[in-house]
Formats: structure tokens, sequence, C-alpha cells
């Protein structure tokens, strides 16, 4: 699953397809409590700030398969990998991650 935390007007602008945007810690934990900790989740914010802090806090509920994506859309941008803008679809949308498989992920590994 895609995750974009970035503010709703970020998300509105450029975002990667199929991203859900989850931009604050208590909807963060919505969209989490129903979600099988073997999900592999994919995080991205501007430049990774935002979604590196969120991945720690999925990672203390319990999420293993936590990938940030290094640099954020800005360097996903400047890489020329798509993107998409405008009014946002509220349909439930299949999660397609090969974009990401071809992007260089850091993969999140913490101490426990």
């Amino acid at each position: 699953m895609i995750l974009d935390v970035r503010m709703p007007f970020e998300f509105r602008g450029r975002r990667i397809q199929d991203a859900l945007n989850v931009p604050s810690s208590r909807e963060l934990n919505k969209v989490t409590d129903t979600l099988s900790r073997g999900y592999a989740l994919f995080l991205y914010c501007s430049t990774d700030y935002r979604s590196r802090s969120a991945a720690e806090m999925l990672y203390d509920k319990g999420f293993r398969k936590l990938y940030n994506l290094e640099g954020g859309i800005v360097a996903w941008r400047k890489d020329d990998m798509p993107v998409i803008r405008g009014k946002v679809k509220r349909k439930n949308a299949s999660r397609k991650l090969s974009n990401f498989t071809n992007h260089q992920l850091i993969r999140l590994c913490f101490q426990e």
C-alpha cells in the first residue's frame, strides 16, 4: 500500500498514482488499525522527513515491512518518474507498486 503523508493541498498537486493520502498521525492510526501487520507499506512525503517519522510510528505499532521513498516526491520527480495531479477520486483503487520497484527505496530497519 502506498501512503502519502503530506497535507491534502500537497497531495492534490502532484502525487504518485494510487497513493492514499494519510496526512496526520490520527488518520494514520485509523488506517493502520484495520491492516494486518504483514502488509508492506510504502511511504513518501515531499523530501522523506515526514514519511520517516510516520514509519517510526508504524514500527512502534508492530509493522515491519516499511519502505520510505528516499528524497520523497521531490527526488521521484527529479528522476522523471510518473506523477498525477488534479482532483482526487474517491473510489478504492488497487495499489500498484510497480513504479516503486523501479525506484530507490529504503527499507527501514529499527532496533528493538
